[in-house]
């Protein structure tokens, strides 16, 4: 039987290329769905995202008792997709939304970007808030950054490109270069502050 990885491999390729580029949904497509399904449930349970994406390309509820059961665990993307999987299968939408927003503020800097980055496909209780608590907060420039952005996208505020908000991106960006001051954090409280303003207009 074809490993996980070995089809992980076939279908997007290297870990590196999937890691830099990540991975082309089409090719989903040309994939035998029986061999995805056989699978499958080794790569959720080593907890990999493309795994996650998987399940989701495949509509099979069958595979929500195994997110399901990773709910709580790990970080980063891994979480984001198995919640937007969990979702699309039809589980506990409150939970995994609730379980993504948690995973955004632990674990290293790359980990909450990716949080910040796939919360923007979970709408729901919490999301908006979590998102603007990473903008004041997170004292990486890059969480801030797409946490800003992922807010643009879910209140449908164009330009979707936090760095053509002049109200905004000059303060968010403030410390990008190192620890941020207790200046560059009230900076940053300004930023979310005028995110907010754009989300409840």
């Amino acid at each position: 039987m074809t490993t996980w990885n070995d089809l992980r491999e076939r279908l997007f390729g290297t870990p590196y290329e999937v890691w830099h580029d990540g991975i082309q949904e089409d090719q989903f497509a040309a994939a035998d769905p029986a061999e995805l399904r056989a699978a499958l449930p080794e790569g959720l349970a080593d907890g990999d995202w493309v795994a996650a994406a998987t399940a989701r390309h495949l509509g099979d509820p069958a595979f929500l008792p195994l997110l399901e059961a990773r709910r709580g665990m790990g970080g980063g993307r891994f979480v984001v997709e198995a919640a937007r999987a969990i979702v699309a299968l039809g589980g506990d939408r409150e939970a995994a939304v609730a379980w993504s927003v948690e995973a955004l503020g632990r674990g290293a800097w790359s980990d909450r970007l990716d949080v910040a980055l796939g919360l923007r496909h979970l709408p729901g209780d919490g999301v908006v808030e979590a998102l603007l608590g990473a903008v004041e907060g997170d004292p990486e420039y890059l969480v801030r950054y797409h946490a800003a952005e992922s807010l643009l996208h879910l209140g449908e505020i164009e330009p979707q490109d936090i760095s053509l908000h002049p109200d905004v991106f000059p303060d968010l960006v403030a410390g990008a270069e190192g620890e941020p001051t207790q200046e560059d954090r009230r900076r940053h409280a300004r930023a979310a502050a005028a995110l907010r303003r754009r989300l409840e207009r």
